[in-house]
This record gives C-alpha cells, structure tokens and sequence, in this order.
C-alpha cells in the first residue's frame, strides 16, 4: 500500500471485500463446472491461480529491485532537506508536480514523520489562484519536463515562479527519465500581498450580509488554508480579536472574526456564544440569527435553534431564517410546522440564488 495511507483507510471494508471475492470465486467456479465438469474446472483454476500468483510475485521483486537501484526518492530528500533547513517551524510546502510517487500526500507523510512540522499541499489547478500563490507562498516544489499530469494550468503557474524574480531556486534533485525536482524558496527582500489576517477579517464581516458574503467567504478559505497548512493565521486573528474586544467590547468586526473562526473549527458551542453576541449588538439583522439557528441546528439542538430563530422579529420576512426555524421545528418533532417549512423552502431558494 502507499505510504502515505493508514491502514484505519481500508480496514471497515475488509470484512465487505472477503465476502464479495468469495462469493466471486463461488460463482466462476459454479459456471467452470457446467461448462467443463468438476474436475477439468478444478484444475483449470488451480493452473489460474498459480500462473497469477507467480505473476505477481514476479511483478513485485522486479519494483523491489528497481526501487533499490534507483536511491532515495526525490520526495525523501527534498522532505529532509527542507525539514533540515526550517527545523521544528511550522511550514508548509507546496508541491506543483503530481504522480504516485511525488505528490502532496507522500510529501506530508514524509513531513510529519518523527513529529515534523512540515506539510505538504497542492494548489494552482485554477489560474485564479496563481496570484495567490505569488503573492504570498513561501516554498514551492517544481519539477522539470513532464510534471507527472496533464494540467496545463500547474504548468503554466511553475513557469510563472520560475520567472518571477521573488523566488529563488534553493536546490535540485534527479527524478526519473531525465526530469529533476526543485526547492524555490520566496526572496527574503521580496514583497508580499495583503497578509490573510486582515482578509480573514473583512471576510468574517461579509456575513453579515447573507449567502453572497458566505459564499466569497468559502470561496477564500479553501486557497488559503492550503497555503498556510497549519492554519497560523487563526491565532493571530483570534489574538487580534480579543484584544480589540477587551477595548471595544461591541466591535462587529471582532465578533464576527471569532465566530467565523469557531465555525471553521466546528466548535458548536463557541461559535453560538459568539453569534449571540452578534445578535444584542445587531439586533435588526437577520443573519447572525440565522447562521446561529444553522450551528445549533447542525450540532443537533433542534429545539434551541427553533427558539431562537421564532424570537427574532424579522423571522417571517426572511425566507432563510423561517426555512431553517422551521426545519428545526420538524426535527425537534413538530410535524404540524411541515406545511409552513413546505411554503417557506422554495422562497429560501430563491433568496439564495439571488444573492448568488
């Protein structure tokens, strides 16, 4: 198996994958017996299964002996240099090529061996991202020649670092058919965009505006978190936060910073601390009541978030907030408010796909 996979990956289908072979193997031998007879389908797959097997096994020496021959994987040495030169700093990676051998999974197997701190990710299969990952990564693998995938855009943002004079090329290992693999590393001098920490903020604060303000801000978190694997900058927004609540205790911009946070975390009930928060200090927007009501819907407290989505005055104007209030009423138990969540559910939709 890789090495990069646990065996908790395929251990809950063993039990499923016996049974299936076996009854295979019952079936192929049932229809060998009709076609052959008794003895000749034995036999038969006797002979099947001895020229399969020493198939394989002949199969596997060969990977055994082309693996020895061939040294250290360039995703060993490039994972132990980099962890070598960053010690125990958190760091992530980004790995432009991908093939079995030399991908984002296998490199953060590597990293995190012996209680590394270095993670591997992958980002670039969208040319909106190749921006980002200019503006703000700190080391990237690139590979020479064919990257080991056919996606044109990864090609085209590895010529762009390597042209890029923010970057520099640290060092190069041989890969296979003539290819090599490299380490470049962002200029100390090198300027960089806008630090995530004030983005993750003006983001948070966009909830406050609906779906569309969700929606951009998801559309944000996924190309960042692979950026910053260890996720850093949430410390630094949540240090940020306190201290700016500790002066302004109703800041919105804080508020909805740590809620944004608690949510990202799945930490149910911080974020509807939070939210509430949020709730006495807007207490005429609807959607800090409404993310609330979803959280504490999603942590099945049904019956909290009916209560508090039916408390706010505005519930039977937005359609979002009564559709998840009355969804929450049908899960608690109250069948008599399916009529109602019936009604409201087709307005939510089209309140959703309007912002969007």
């Amino acid at each position: 198996m890789s090495p990069n996979k646990d065996a908790r990956y395929i251990a809950p289908v063993l039990a499923l994958l016996i049974l299936w072979l076996s009854l295979g193997w019952l079936v192929l031998l049932s229809a060998l017996q009709n076609w052959l007879g008794r003895w000749r389908a034995f036999v038969l797959l006797a002979v099947s299964m001895a020229l399969a097997t020493g198939h394989s096994t002949v199969g596997r020496v060969a990977a055994i002996h082309r693996a020895a021959g061939s040294g250290e994987p360039p995703v060993v040495s490039l994972v132990t240099f980099l962890r070598q030169h960053t010690g125990h700093a958190p760091t992530t990676l980004l790995m432009a090529p991908g093939s079995a051998d030399l991908n984002e999974h296998t490199g953060t197997y590597y990293g995190r061996l012996n209680g590394g701190q270095l993670l591997v990710r992958s980002l670039g299969d969208s040319p909106a991202h190749h921006p980002l990952v200019l503006n703000q990564a700190e080391w990237v693998a690139l590979a020479t020649g064919d990257q080991g995938h056919h996606r044109e855009h990864v090609r085209r943002l590895s010529h762009r670092i390597r042209k890029d004079g923010r970057f520099q090329r640290v060092r190069q290992w041989p890969w296979s058919r003539g290819r090599s693999v490299e380490l470049w590393q962002r200029r100390p001098d090198a300027a960089r965009g806008t630090p995530f920490v004030r983005q993750f903020v003006v983001l948070a604060q966009g909830l406050a505006h609906g779906p569309q303000g969700l929606a951009r801000f998801m559309e944000q978190i996924g190309p960042h978190h692979q950026l910053d694997g260890h996720l850093l900058y949430q410390q630094q927004v949540e240090a940020w936060a306190n201290r700016r609540l500790a002066q302004h205790p109703q800041a919105t911009d804080a508020l909805w910073s740590l809620a944004a946070l608690k949510i990202l975390r799945q930490d149910a009930g911080a974020a509807d601390h939070w939210l509430a928060r949020l709730e006495a200090v807007l207490p005429d927007n609807p959607w800090p009541t409404t993310w609330r009501a979803a959280v504490l819907l999603i942590d099945w407290k049904p019956w909290a978030a009916r209560e508090v989505a039916h408390a706010h005055p505005r519930f039977q104007d937005e359609p979002l907030l009564k559709t998840v209030g009355e969804l929450a009423a049908v899960a608690a138990g109250d069948l008599t408010r399916l009529p109602a969540l019936h009604a409201s559910w087709p307005r939510a939709l089209e309140q959703v796909n309007g912002a969007l």
